[in-house]
């Protein structure tokens, strides 16, 4: 069952992928996103941590 941690995260992440959408990702308003979804990392179980991490488009390293 997912946890409150890990709606909040959803919600922050989607809001910083539509910010990022839309300009530089090292504004200040993504910043703050970022600074607000960190402590909720690790309140997140393996399994939560698991489910955001697949979705997750890594840049290809040349």
């Amino acid at each position: 069952m997912a946890t409150g941690a890990y709606h909040k995260y959803r919600a922050l992440l989607s809001q910083l992928k539509d910010l990022i959408s839309r300009g530089p990702d090292d504004s200040l308003e993504a910043e703050e996103l970022r600074d607000q979804m960190d402590p909720l990392w690790f309140q997140l179980s393996e399994s939560e941590r698991a489910e955001i991490n697949k979705n997750v488009k890594l840049p290809k390293v040349a």
